[in-house]
């Protein structure tokens, strides 16, 4: 064993617990390092063994001087618009719920986002696709329209103010078993009153006892609860109410004419009902039970309500109203009316329905000739869907594709995409009050009248189900499809 300003030789190994060797005014000091030394006392003595140590410190130092000088900076990527796709689910024969989650802006506003879907890879804007709000984070986007049995595609989209980015593509396929369920209201006759009929999958269930009348306008299933909405007729009042599960609610009751309710929509935990009561001026909406009148502000001083949709909490209504003596059809957006139609003729819209940013409404308006034409108006522009003398009195909107029920001549009629099938013959005089899509599948509900008797009908592409037996009058006036 060998030492020396600090170092201890064992075997072959030299451990230096300090080296300190002062040149000029600097010292170095070297810790706990270890080194092997590949030499015996035969070839190289204590001098030549402690200058191969230093030598090799040296050596060290240099190359730890190197690595530890810094790298010229590099210059950041720019940040990039991030969004990724949720795996398709709640998947049925005719939907699915999709959506995204946008985890980076990439430094500019998103304005647009939604999911976008076809049978083929990579859907994007071109495709079918939503409009789910705007704005980072996670959005749900259902998915309509499906052919039972088809594979799809769907990918997420973003869009800011420098680019549109698309997530993972995802892909499912819609389910082979149609498991719908449609609900149908309206009345029947039981020859002195008409009573209120639910036709569930078209099996009739009555909610009045025929002592008064009772005519329903409107349904909707949320969940396992339908509601519906309608007015009854009493000797000398009248009173608009809506039933949840068969238990009603009173809206408005008073005088006779003082009110009646025409329409309802479920928005979570949020009943509407439209119509008009005149406690409240006209028009109005009912939200939970509470009345707001529409006619505030507004120079239609004489209006009425009859349809509401909401979407991305807003409210929106159509209906009509008059200035001096002509009729305007109207929406209003949140209690704020525009109208449809320049006071030049007559106007009603009895219909609204809202995809995406695109509002839709249908109605009539009256001709120089003097008799009504069916209408069509999108985001305010009017399209006459026949020369014919007629209505429109629903739109439903599935995918790319526009439907209207109503009346063109006197056929019960539906129009998709501006093109007419008649429902009815000329054998009867018939009309749909509300249509409604569900995938492929189009089903119409309203009546038809035959040697002087009138009969609720439910049509589904095409096909008439009479849902009462024409003994007494009836009509179906609201159809709800639960897939």
């Amino acid at each position: 064993m060998y030492s020396f300003a600090g170092a201890t030789r064992t075997g072959q190994f030299v451990q230096h617990s300090y080296f300190t060797n002062l040149i000029g005014s600097t010292q170095l000091v070297v810790n706990s390092i270890e080194h092997f030394i590949p030499c015996t006392s035969k070839n190289m003595d204590f001098r030549q063994r402690t200058l191969l140590a230093f030598t090799f410190l040296a050596v060290s130092f240099s190359s730890c001087s190197k690595s530890d000088s810094a790298a010229p900076p590099s210059t950041p990527e720019p940040a990039k618009l991030i969004v990724s796709t949720v795996t398709p689910g709640s998947i049925t024969n005719v939907s699915a719920i999709s959506g995204g989650n946008i985890s980076n802006d990439g430094g500019s506003a998103v304005t647009a986002r939604g999911v976008c879907w076809a049978t083929s890879h990579n859907p994007d804007l071109n495709s079918t696709h939503t409009s789910d709000g705007t704005g980072n984070g996670t959005f749900s986007s259902s998915i309509t329209g499906l052919t039972a049995g088809t594979t799809y595609y769907v990918r997420a989209y973003a869009t800011n103010g420098k680019e549109t980015a698309y997530g993972n593509e995802a892909s499912f396929t819609a389910t082979n078993i149609s498991t719908a369920d449609v609900y149908v209201v309206g009345y029947e006759s039981n020859g002195t009153h008409n009573v209120a009929k639910i036709w569930h999958n078209g099996d009739a269930t009555s909610l009045t006892d025929g002592s008064t009348d009772v005519e329903l306008a409107g349904i909707f299933v949320s969940g396992t609860d339908v509601y519906v909405t309608g007015t009854e007729t009493g000797t000398s009042t009248v009173t608009s109410k809506y039933w949840k599960n068969g238990v009603p609610t009173i809206l408005t009751t008073g005088p006779k004419y003082v009110t009646q309710s025409r329409s309802i929509f479920v928005s979570g935990t949020d009943i509407y009902a439209a119509g008009f009561d005149n406690y409240v001026g006209g028009a109005n909406i009912w939200k939970n039970g509470v009345s707001t009148g529409l006619s505030s502000g507004s120079p239609y001083g004489i209006n009425d309500a009859m349809s509401v949709f909401v979407s991305n909490n807003n409210v929106y209504v159509a209906g009509w109203g008059r200035n001096g003596i002509i009729k305007a059809a109207l929406i209003w957006k949140n209690g704020k009316a525009t109208a449809l139609t320049n006071l030049a003729y007559d106007a009603l819209a009895f219909s609204v329905y809202v995809s995406g940013n695109d509002v839709y409404a249908t109605g009539w308006e009256e001709t120089a000739a003097g008799f009504s034409v069916p209408k069509l108006w999108k985001n305010g522009v009017a399209t006459t869907l026949s020369t014919n003398y007629g209505q429109g009195n629903s739109v439903f909107v599935s995918g790319n594709d526009v439907y209207v029920g109503g009346m063109d001549d006197i056929y019960a009629t539906v129009w998709k995409n501006g093109v007419a099938t008649h429902l009815t013959d000329a054998n009867a005089v018939g009309l749909v009050n509300k249509v409604y899509v569900v995938g492929n599948d189009v089903y119409a509900a309203g009546y038809e009248t035959k040697n002087g008797r009138t009969s609720a009908i439910l049509w589904k592409n095409g096909t008439a189900t009479a849902l009462t037996n024409g003994t007494n009058n009836a009509q179906a006036t609201g159809i709800f499809v639960k897939p």
